[in-house]
């Protein structure tokens, strides 16, 4: 039976509502450019973290095949890229956010950078990718956010050469000030909780336990209390905007809101009246370092 145009318009009209609604929407996570934008700016913070773990416990060799996880704006890659290439070696990225990737190609592009290139995942798993004999493969800041950690390390584990290595960083428990004025932030803006995971990989033991049931021999599991250090008060609400948004899924016309009462309650938790955009900030971070061997 054929449906006349008047139904077939007055049909579309009653999605009109459904399809605004899906327009307005608000995202969520790494896919906006307001948060890559944002996160670019003020990750000095990782990107510290990424030259302190690289620094620590990894030489780079002659040819090296280097694939990094979660690649983020493309910075650490780029830095990567420039320690190997005089070697011989290359690197890839790889990001589940398609905006993340056009962004590290824009800011490192391959006609100035030509052992360095970045893609994009489409499965958070790090599966499909079609990587094999890689000598390295490193994540910075990511793993504390996957929801599959398991399955992870085991594709990770089959896109190395035998004696190739993992090495991964990413912060873990926030206690005290930081998980107070989080707990607050939630109450304060009724956000959603992340569903619980699986498996808590803030705890070192499970952390070996997973690379063991993938095929690798741990090497360090370790816990490390960097010193973060911040010039300013305005330059970790700066970094709170770059990275909380994402990490803890606010809407976007919350953010702004959200991250500025959570660094308030964060300096009352720390003994500090009131934020003073000029002043230095200084308070211990916690984070697992994990290297890891293919045999």
């Amino acid at each position: 039976m054929q449906i006349s145009p008047f139904r077939w318009f007055t049909r579309l009209l009653s999605l009109f509502p459904f399809l605004t609604h899906a327009a307005e929407a608000p995202k969520l996570g790494w896919n906006t450019p307001k948060i890559v934008s944002q996160y670019a700016a003020h990750s000095q913070l990782q990107e510290e973290w990424q030259l302190e773990v690289l620094g620590a416990y990894h030489v780079f060799q002659p040819r090296e095949s280097i694939i990094e996880f979660g690649s983020g704006n493309g910075a650490a890659a780029f830095r990567m890229a420039a320690l190997t290439r005089l070697k011989g070696g290359h690197v890839r990225g790889y990001d589940i956010s398609p905006d993340m990737v056009a962004y590290a190609e824009r800011h490192y592009p391959s006609h100035e950078n030509a052992n360095l290139a970045f893609f994009p995942l489409d499965n958070p798993t790090f599966s499909h990718t079609g990587i094999e004999n890689a000598d390295l493969i490193a994540s910075f800041c990511v793993f504390h956010l996957v929801e599959q950690p398991d399955v992870i390390l085991k594709n990770m584990f089959a896109a190395l050469r035998s004696g190739g290595k993992i090495i991964i960083s990413y912060p873990i428990r926030q206690p005290g000030p930081f998980k107070n004025a989080y707990e607050e932030t939630v109450a304060q803006f009724d956000l959603k909780k992340p569903t619980p995971k699986t498996f808590n990989v803030s705890d070192p033991h499970v952390m070996r336990l997973l690379l063991t049931k993938a095929g690798f021999i741990p090497d360090i599991v370790q816990h490390v209390e960097p010193l973060n250090i911040f010039p300013t008060h305005q330059a970790f609400l700066d970094w709170c905007l770059g990275t909380l948004p994402a990490n803890w899924r606010i809407p976007e016309n919350l953010q702004e809101a959200a991250c500025l009462y959570f660094i308030q309650r964060f300096l009352v938790h720390t003994g500090q009246d009131k934020l003073d955009k000029n002043q230095p900030l200084r308070f211990p971070g916690h984070r697992l370092d994990v290297v890891a061997i293919k045999r």
